[in-house]
């Protein structure tokens, strides 16, 4: 195991010098992301409520507008998330394609 790793030392040590160069272009891209996901919310929240009557299991607070975002984005369970609220109002199509597109 020695050997190895003296063999290996200078290419494990350009692999940690990479991921380091790479690492501050990773957190732009993941700050980007968190924001998208927390402007969606936003809009989200003000565009599908409609009171405690009408409150959906998927869009009725910040955590579970939130997760649903989440799992819309990743396309994990795409109808469940959608369906809800495509049923009460078709326009919301334009919503979540938007959001899927960008």
């Amino acid at each position: 195991r020695v050997i190895f790793l003296v063999t290996h030392f200078h290419t494990v040590w350009s692999m940690i010098i990479i991921i380091l160069r790479i690492l501050p272009d990773a957190i732009d891209a993941a700050t980007l992301f968190i924001f998208y996901i927390l402007f969606s919310f936003w809009l989200a929240s003000i565009t599908f409520d409609k009171g405690p009557e009408h409150a959906s299991k998927y869009m009725r607070d910040f955590p579970a507008t939130l997760w649903t975002l989440l799992i819309l984005l990743s396309n994990n369970d795409f109808p469940s998330a959608m369906m809800p609220a495509y049923d009460v109002n078709r326009l919301t199509i334009l919503f979540f394609a938007v959001y899927l597109i960008i």
